[in-house]
């Protein structure tokens, strides 16, 4: 277990060093590492703790390693963004999958991820199932996400059907949070380097059309989410 523990790590760093960057490393590697501790300490802590002289040495050491390995993977016990109750995106992906095959959804990343799994229907960009599939993948869901922005915070229609006219999007998804000035004045709405790009859009919040969507454009609503049909 430790060579296979050392092995995997010292091939990993190989790859990194040797290999194109096409990937976030904690994103494959956090609970892969997780479960290998797991192995090895079921095979080698009573070893470990074995070799220490001394009970009060030995409480110590056991002490700490759970206190480590608690203080390191404490997320995965609390509802953060990595474990949220995805049933809130239920109904709105139930409309998803009622819709032809072909449609393309849009709208704000963090959600995107959800329409893909739950609702069955391919995405513009999404977050944490963005994976390179080319080598120019992540210069073009660079551009597309920016262009989500765009639409989500634009003050005329022409940023928002921009999405229809370069990329055929044919419903686009309006999370009400995005609106919400405390949210907007923290500028804290996506992740860096992004929060700069919406900050520049967000100077002026007077007359952002999304924030209340033409009525007629409406295909979905719900407490947190509305769903239109482009183009407007």
């Amino acid at each position: 277990m430790t060579a296979l523990l050392l092995a995997a790590v010292g091939t990993y760093l190989l790859a990194d060093l040797f290999f194109m960057h096409l990937y976030i490393p904690n994103r494959y590697t956090r609970h892969a590492l997780a479960v290998l501790l797991i192995v090895w300490n079921a095979r080698n802590i009573d070893l470990l703790i074995d070799r220490i002289s001394g009970l009060r040495l030995k409480a110590i050491v056991l002490s700490a390693i759970i206190l480590f390995t608690g203080f390191m993977y404490f997320e995965e016990f609390i509802e953060s963004e990595n474990s949220i109750d995805r049933r809130r995106y239920d109904p709105m992906c139930q409309f998803f999958r009622q819709l032809p095959d072909k449609a393309l959804i849009a709208g704000p990343p963090f959600y995107m991820d959800n329409v893909t799994v739950q609702g069955k229907h391919s995405v513009l960009c999404n977050f944490k199932l963005a994976h390179p599939w080319f080598a120019t993948y992540y210069n073009e869901i660079k551009e597309r996400t920016r262009a989500t922005f765009r639409a989500i915070y634009a003050t005329d229609e022409a940023a928002v059907n921009a999405l229809h006219e370069i990329y055929g999007v044919d419903y686009f998804v309006i999370g009400l949070s995005y609106y919400n000035r405390g949210r907007l004045r923290k500028g804290q709405i996506y992740v860096n380097p992004y929060n700069d790009y919406i900050s520049e859009l967000t100077v002026d919040r007077t007359g952002i059309i999304l924030k209340y969507p033409p009525v007629g454009a409406i295909v979905y609503r719900d407490s947190r989410y509305t769903v239109i049909k482009l183009p407007l």
